[in-house]
């Protein structure tokens, strides 16, 4: 469901999206293919080659696009956790307020503030090296939710939004991962 929302919403726009759920996909020859990698997937560990080939694809000047789940993806690195920029730790569900901090930012140019019932992501191991763009507000405390930062030559995007068809049915969701 959720690649055929994004194949349908992007099509538009002429993004080529290609879907896959097999984690032995990521590896150079495959990775050299595409300019960007979507992961939004729940595989807890990644093996040392398929470690190598992730890092090195965005470290080369390519583009990491981690939707939800995927900060919670291969634990058993330390470095993609860094790079991705945090790890999940914890949730609720409600229905978040999108809180934008950079609306300027070139990914936040023309995406209005949305709200969507979803997953209340609590993220851990929050690298100094993020850009917050947008947080979940829940009384006093202000959760990260969408950040960019460079790795290598590289970049990464990172929202927590993503749970289900609620958010991919929602359009100032499907624009910000476009």
């Amino acid at each position: 469901k959720l690649a055929s929302i994004l194949l349908r919403e992007n099509f538009k726009s002429g993004i080529n999206i290609s879907f896959t759920a097999d984690p032995d996909d990521m590896n150079k020859a495959n990775l050299d293919r595409y300019d960007g990698l979507i992961v939004y997937a729940n595989h807890d560990s990644i093996t040392k080659p398929q470690e190598e080939a992730l890092l090195d694809f965005v470290k080369g000047g390519k583009g990491l696009i981690a939707l939800h789940c995927a900060s919670f993806c291969f634990r058993n690195s330390d470095e993609v956790v860094e790079m991705i920029g945090g790890q999940f730790k914890s949730h609720k569900y409600d229905t978040i307020q999108t809180v934008m901090l950079k609306p300027g930012h070139e990914v936040l140019k023309g995406i209005p503030a949305f709200s969507t019932p979803d997953e209340t992501y609590v993220h851990d191991k929050i690298s100094p090296n993020i850009e917050v763009l947008t947080e979940r507000v829940e009384g006093d405390h202000h959760e990260p939710y969408t950040w960019v930062r460079p790795y290598g030559k590289g970049r990464v995007f990172y929202t927590a939004y993503g749970h289900n068809d609620s958010t991919f049915n929602n359009q100032g969701f499907l624009d910000l991962v476009k």
